[in-house]
């Protein structure tokens, strides 16, 4: 009976060892799966990293700092301009005959990334107006908007009028200035000047 209960004994420590052998090459291959990386192509995986960036405020450059190296590539490809577009909004005359009235219009230059999100925005617009022979009055207002973190406006460089009151026509030309800056090794790697005539 002994011997039995030995061989018993004998054949669970086998079944055992059998089990423990059988698991220990699933937790070896779990320890060596690699983590799949995010899809910085996808605009949804950028946005997130951008708000995170954003609601880091002031220690954006830190949190930039911390990422890896495909992740800076695809904030610094969001944030960087592809295309400058640009528009004028007409606004309703107001005239009391053909020749005179009142006029407004207000002009936008953009800078877009590659998905087509505005990056900062600058702005004319002039309001006036004329008795049929000469400009009775004028106003002009001008400014920059930037609408993501690493952009910032830095003001007028450029600005040309002519004509105005008391005079047959007005024309006014600005021009303004942007950068994108990120700080730390990085600094400011993107200036735009843009102009509206």
């Amino acid at each position: 009976m002994r011997n039995k209960r030995i061989q018993i004994d004998a054949m669970l420590a086998v079944m055992l060892l059998a089990i423990a052998m059988s698991t220990v090459p699933l937790v070896i291959a779990e320890k060596n799966e690699e983590k799949v990386s995010p899809n910085y192509s996808d605009q949804k995986t950028v946005e997130k990293i951008i708000k995170k960036l954003t609601d880091a405020d002031d220690k954006y450059e830190e949190e930039f700092a911390k990422l890896t190296p495909e992740a800076q590539s695809a904030v610094l490809d969001y944030l960087t301009v592809y295309k400058v577009k640009h528009s004028e909004v007409i606004s309703s005359v107001v005239s009391s005959g053909y020749d005179d009235g009142c006029d407004s219009r207000k002009y936008e230059v953009w800078g877009e990334n590659r998905l087509g999100n505005k990056l900062w925005s600058y702005f004319q617009t002039i309001d006036w107006c004329y008795d049929g022979s000469k400009v009775t009055s004028k106003t002009r207002l001008r400014w920059g908007e930037v609408h993501t973190l690493g952009w910032k406006y830095n003001g007028h460089i450029g600005n040309t009028e002519s004509g105005g009151v008391d005079q047959s026509s007005y024309r006014a030309w600005t021009q303004g200035s942007f950068e994108l800056c990120l700080g730390g090794d990085i600094g400011c790697i993107q200036s735009c000047y843009p102009w509206i005539d």
